[in-house]
């Protein structure tokens, strides 16, 4: 091959750029430079099968699987299955299914992004996760020996389906040297297993999400199980000393977003003497940057997130059950050089009862210069006589026009947020300063002029 026909190098970085694009867009031009000439193709098709469209159904899988063993290039597809880094399956639990899976598993061993995705059986029963179902993902993972970042999802004709872990319910696995190391892990719909052994050691993401039903013996297995957890994410019926399992055994937390229901929490938080779960991450975890939940919010939590030396970046909550608005001016005084998000809500299922702030909290949030999203509801405004009212009451708190436009000088991160389309319907002035931060102008304009107060969040 002349000089002239090689491929530059600048050309191989351009294909492994493109190899990062989303799937579609990805194949179309890999697929078109696989057709140029041979070196594009010898360039291309490893690229191509890093992260093959997901494998949604046994045809899809036998014609990968068969791709893979073609005896015409056994070596060359060979090559080409171990290029594979990122892999969604469709997961059935038939013999034969799982049988495919394993095979398709061995081909490609250097996968370290594995998505599962379980389907619900056909017939019309509860769908059960069997015993088989976690022995059969027990022998395949320790096939992907390169796995960081595994998702187990089951779903039903409706999306995420409810699950059930048929007896024997505890699953453990045996000691494996040869076992992957994991970073993330995210299960959903699915009861999870007793995560006791060294894979688990390195785990840096756990999200495991709704419908689960777990004894919180297992959950504190689970805690111990993590110590390297960076980020949390927990979706079931999470009780106080739950959450305070992860906290206590994992020193290196910096998110923890948990949905907790309050049945299930229990009043821990009212009872005199008591710490909740938030006070002890707020006084433990050095490194803690974002906390969301829907837990019960009270004083106390206030005051003990308002000290911690913690950088926190984002703050959620939904159920601020507080009546002092000092607490939450000192909340953001604390912290108001790393804000970056901040939510406080107070609702229920029935009800959204507002917040007790007004414009001293406002002008406390124009400290947050590296603010970008916010979220705050008051008590709905009541409709002002006059448009051009100079105080805009919220509830019995007042807030002052230039306390928001000072809000929204001092926050330059701060763009097009359903909520500052409700800052503009109140006054022309805040319209304004609004307008040049929006990103969808038809959309924020027809927001504009839709004739009702909604309760103000920023």
């Amino acid at each position: 091959m002349s000089r002239a026909l090689a491929i530059p190098d600048i050309l191989c970085s351009v294909f492994d750029h493109i190899a990062q694009f989303d799937c579609n867009d990805r194949l179309d031009v890999l697929l078109t430079a696989s057709l140029v000439n041979r070196d594009w193709c010898r360039i291309a098709q490893p690229l191509l099968w890093r992260a093959p469209p997901e494998l949604e159904s046994f045809e899809h899988q036998e014609r990968f699987l068969s791709a893979t063993l073609s005896s015409s290039q056994t070596g060359r597809c060979e090559l080409l299955g171990r290029c594979v880094r990122s892999l969604s399956l469709t997961w059935n639990s038939a013999q034969s299914h799982r049988d495919l899976i394993m095979q398709i598993a061995k081909c490609c061993p250097n996968v370290a992004n594995l998505r599962l995705r379980r389907d619900a059986c056909e017939d019309t029963t509860p769908d059960v996760v069997s015993y088989s179902d976690m022995e059969f993902l027990v022998q395949l993972l320790p096939t992907f020996s390169s796995l960081a970042h595994l998702s187990v999802e089951h779903y039903d004709d409706f999306g995420l389906a409810t699950s059930t872990l048929a007896l024997p319910d505890v699953m453990k696995f045996a000691g494996d040297t040869a076992a992957p190391r994991l970073t993330s892990l995210r299960m959903t719909g699915v009861p999870h297993l007793e995560f006791d052994i060294g894979m688990f050691r390195t785990l840096q993401t756990l999200h495991v999400s709704s419908w689960m039903r777990v004894a919180n013996s297992r959950i504190v297995s689970l805690a111990a199980a993590c110590p390297e957890l960076r980020n949390l994410r927990l979706q079931w019926h999470i009780l106080d000393s739950d959450a305070r399992a992860f906290i206590e055994n994992c020193p290196l937390l910096q998110s923890i977003d948990i949905i907790q229901i309050r049945e299930s929490a229990g009043p821990v938080a009212d009872e005199p003497g008591a710490t909740s779960w938030i006070q002890v991450a707020a006084q433990t975890l050095p490194h803690l940057r974002s906390i969301r939940t829907n837990a019960d919010i009270h004083s106390a939590d206030l005051t003990a997130l308002s000290g911690t030396a913690a950088p926190l970046e984002t703050l959620g909550f939904n159920r601020v059950e507080v009546c002092n608005e000092r607490e939450l001016v000192a909340l953001v005084l604390a912290h108001r050089r790393t804000l970056r998000s901040l939510q406080l809500l107070n609702w229920d299922a029935l009800t959204v009862r507002g917040l007790p702030v007004g414009d001293a909290f406002v002008n406390t949030l124009a400290s947050c210069a590296a603010l970008e999203t916010l979220e705050v509801d008051f008590t709905p405004p009541p409709m002002p006589e006059l448009p051009t009212a100079p105080l805009k009451f919220v509830g019995e708190r007042q807030i002052k026009d230039e306390s928001i436009l000072r809000l929204l000088d001092a926050c330059p991160r701060l763009f097009r947020t359903d909520e500052l389309v409700t800052l503009a319907k109140m006054h022309s002035q805040w319209a304004e300063k609004c307008q040049t931060r929006v990103e969808h102008l038809p959309e924020w304009t027809q927001e504009l002029h839709e004739d009702a107060y909604t309760i103000m969040g920023w």
